[in-house]
């Protein structure tokens, strides 16, 4: 969006990890404390005060959670046009969620569900990061599907010859995630040849469940850790799938997920890197050999989404001079 001449705001936890912004682009802090800090009840007003300070003609939302911040800015701004970026189905991540009791996890399930329904009556319209859940949300309207592919990469896969063969885990750390089953598996390959090396590269959104893998598995010096308790730049995973020898995508079967399209599944085709998929699901199975048949076809990149994508903002923004964008 900043290439195409608008002015873009990014709001968003820790910015201090990524890297500097490019032109007509702004990081806003929104909040720097843990998830579950006391602080959070005050994430809300931090986001409003931004978003008045800043005063966008358009606001792209990430999560339900500014749903009702942006209503007070719908009424406080008319003219505000918003977006919501549905990058996960709330519903049924909190529906089968293994983390809360099953009433609590019911009872936010329901909730989130019934304000995302409310949302139509100031949402403009819904960015669907899934094909799925066009499905699995069938009473929003006004949607376009952008899935989470990935950039063409200016350099792809080039592992080095000499030194140990890596296997690389990348993203986010967590059970649902299968992070412990590609442990376990690297581990298994590993004890048939030590040469082996596990790089696991991401973020663990829950401490106690990152700790616990450390105690069990830190021992293990063919284990590589990078990241864990703070987020990881994305430059970093570039350059892991860059020099990796394969890479590792291990989700646990989950009603949750099961027809999403893990975002590494495309990186890790784009940038050449040869896939093990210990997750038994048939539509990422399939995706995988068609992407393997052509690997450099537009429909696997993010630039085959990218025109659509300005169309709609140039649509949404037609009549503002020297418009800016919140995300």
């Amino acid at each position: 969006m900043a290439r195409a001449g608008y002015k873009v705001g990014i709001a968003g936890r820790n910015l201090s990890t990524f890297e500097s912004p490019a032109e007509n682009t702004e990081f806003l802090p929104w909040f720097d404390f843990p998830r579950h800090h006391p602080r959070r009840w005050l994430s809300a007003w931090i986001f409003i005060r931004n978003a008045l300070r800043w005063n966008p003609q358009l606001l792209v939302l990430g999560t339900w959670e500014l749903l009702l911040p942006s209503l007070v800015l719908k009424l406080l701004r008319p003219s505000l046009k918003v977006v919501y970026d549905v990058q996960e189905n709330y519903f049924r991540n909190l529906w089968y969620s293994r983390v809360y009791p099953p009433v609590l996890k019911h009872a936010l399930a329901v909730a989130v569900r019934a304000l995302e329904y409310a949302s139509q009556l100031w949402i403009k319209e819904y960015w669907l990061a899934e094909r799925c859940y066009a499905a699995e949300i069938s009473f929003l309207e006004t949607c376009m599907v952008l899935e989470n592919k990935c950039k063409r990469p200016a350099q792809k896969n080039a592992p080095p010859t000499d030194g140990p063969v890596t296997y690389l885990y990348s993203g986010t750390i967590a059970q649902n995630y299968g992070t412990e089953k590609a442990i376990e598996w690297f581990l298994a390959q590993a004890a048939q040849n030590p040469a082996l090396r596990l790089a696991i590269v991401g973020y663990a959104p829950q401490h106690a469940y990152y700790q616990a893998l450390k105690a069990r598995y830190g021992a293990h010096a063919s284990l590589h850790w990078e990241g864990g308790d703070v987020l990881v730049p994305h430059t970093r995973i570039v350059a892991w799938m860059q020099q990796a020898h394969a890479g590792i995508i291990s989700y646990v079967p989950d009603p949750s997920t099961e027809q999403c399209i893990p975002t590494k599944l495309y990186e890790y085709a784009g940038y050449g890197l040869p896939i093990v998929l210990l997750s038994e699901n048939k539509t990422w199975q399939r995706l995988i050999e068609e992407m393997q048949k052509n690997p450099e076809a537009e429909a696997w990149y993010w630039e085959s989404q990218e025109v659509d994508l300005l169309h709609r903002v140039r649509k949404l923004l037609a009549g503002h001079s020297n418009p800016s964008l919140e995300v």
